[in-house]
């Protein structure tokens, strides 16, 4: 009888240790994982500013090619009246 008291709390005591290492696990996994969220956070908020940033650059080129467009579209529209000048 002695022997299955020992027993059982060897096997509670085995129990509680898997337990605990399990619990550990758990905690260095959601360290990892609060990390790795962390890190994208700050990837998305600079993918954010290099996305305005280049939104910003194509707006300022499309506004000159509209410019230049137009600049040549007056450029155009005289050579006619140069000619029949």
């Amino acid at each position: 009888m002695v022997y299955l008291i020992f027993i059982v709390a060897f096997a509670l005591a085995c129990a509680a240790g898997v337990q605990f290492y399990y619990l550990l696990f758990l905690q260095a996994a959601i360290r990892q994982r609060n990390r790795r969220i962390r890190d994208l956070e700050q990837e998305l908020e600079r993918a954010q500013r290099e996305l305005a940033e280049i939104r910003r650059e194509l707006e300022l080129t499309a506004r000159r090619l509209k410019e230049k467009e137009a600049a040549r579209q007056r450029q155009n529209d005289l050579w006619p009246e140069i000619i029949d000048g």
